[in-house]
C-alpha cells in the first residue's frame, strides 16, 4: 500500500497500474461451501469476504482509471475508494468494530467513470 500511495502521490501512472493490478490479482480466501464446511475460512464472517471482493474491485477500477489517460483527480478518487476499503476492513478485523461493505461501490461495479 505504501508503494501505491507514493506512486499515486507522484503521479506515476505506470507504478500505480502495476501495484493496483498486483493487488487485484492477490490470491483470495475462498468463501466456505456452507455450514458443514470445516475449513478455517468458515470461521470468517461474510463481511470479510465482501470487503475482500470490494478491495479487488476497487483495485481493478484504479487500474482502469490510470490506463485510460492521465487524470490526477480521477486517480486520487479511485485511490481514495481503494484506501477506504482497506481502512474499513482493518477497522473491523483489527479493532473489532462493525462495518458493512460499501454498497455504493458494489452496486456500481464496472460503472466507474473514466475521464
Amino acid at each position: 500500500m505504501q508503494q501505491l500511495f507514493w506512486s499515486a502521490l507522484f503521479l506515476d501512472d505506470a507504478g500505480v497500474s502495476l501495484v493496483a493490478d498486483e493487488m487485484s490479482r492477490e490470491p483470495r480466501l475462498a468463501r466456505p461451501n456452507g455450514p458443514a464446511d470445516e475449513t478455517v475460512n468458515s470461521s470468517l464472517p461474510e463481511e470479510f469476504f465482501a470487503l475482500q471482493d470490494e478491495l479487488a474491485k476497487n483495485a481493478q477500477a484504479l487500474v482502469r482509471v490510470v490506463s485510460a489517460r492521465h487524470d490526477a483527480e480521477a486517480i486520487g478518487e479511485a485511490y481514495g475508494r481503494l484506501a477506504t476499503t482497506c481502512v474499513r476492513c482493518h477497522e473491523r478485523f483489527l479493532y473489532g468494530t462493525s462495518v458493512t461493505p460499501n454498497d455504493h461501490a458494489l452496486e456500481n461495479e464496472g460503472d466507474e467513470e473514466v475521464r
